[in-house]
């Protein structure tokens, strides 16, 4: 009995001088890894699978985003497509001033001159009666000159097609980046 238990302390101080020299040396190598900048393979396919998993939930997010973005960017650009770019901010009638003047003009002087011929001539004269019928045209031209109108219109800007113009703007450049991004990102590995 007394040879066993000899042996197994043997067997059990070889082991534990064995442990030791297996944990100096892995220091060692370690160390050796460590001044020399060398890496180890499984510690390198752990690096690398990290930063593709990486890459992959980025480019999922830019995805995600760039489909954001675009339908944004297509909504805005049918609400620009049915939104005027100038909006009216005064509308004025303003009637034929000018000719109206001039024809109530010539209506008194026509008048005028009817009454002087009255002085001298009968109103079944065929001179009165040639006057009367030049009133009549004054009369309705003075009735169309009336009639005429014209509109001034007075327009601003839109702020509303503004604004959906700056946001389409804004979109743009945001889908532009992510684009950018995503192909960096597909670029990368």
């Amino acid at each position: 009995m007394a040879g066993r238990r000899g042996r197994r302390i043997s067997s059990t101080k070889k082991a534990g001088r064995y442990q030791t020299q297996w944990s100096k040396a892995q220091g060692d190598l370690a160390n050796f890894q460590q001044s020399h900048h060398l890496v180890s393979i499984a510690d390198k396919e752990t690096e690398l699978e990290k930063a593709i998993a990486e890459a992959q939930g980025l480019e999922r997010g830019t995805d995600a985003e760039i489909s954001e973005v675009e339908h944004r960017m297509a909504a805005e650009s049918a609400a620009l497509e049915t939104t005027p770019a100038r909006e009216r901010t005064m509308e004025r009638v303003v009637p034929a001033a000018g000719s109206v003047d001039q024809v109530n003009t010539l209506l008194a002087q026509l008048t005028l001159k009817r009454a002087q011929l009255l002085t001298e001539y009968l109103p079944t004269d065929r001179i009165v009666q040639q006057m009367d019928s030049r009133i009549a045209e004054a009369q309705t031209q003075l009735r169309t000159s009336q009639a005429m109108n014209s509109t001034e219109t007075q327009t601003n800007v839109n702020p509303k097609f503004q604004a959906q113009d700056q946001a389409l703007a804004d979109d743009r450049l945001t889908g532009a980046r992510r684009w950018g991004d995503e192909r960096r990102l597909r670029g990368s590995w």
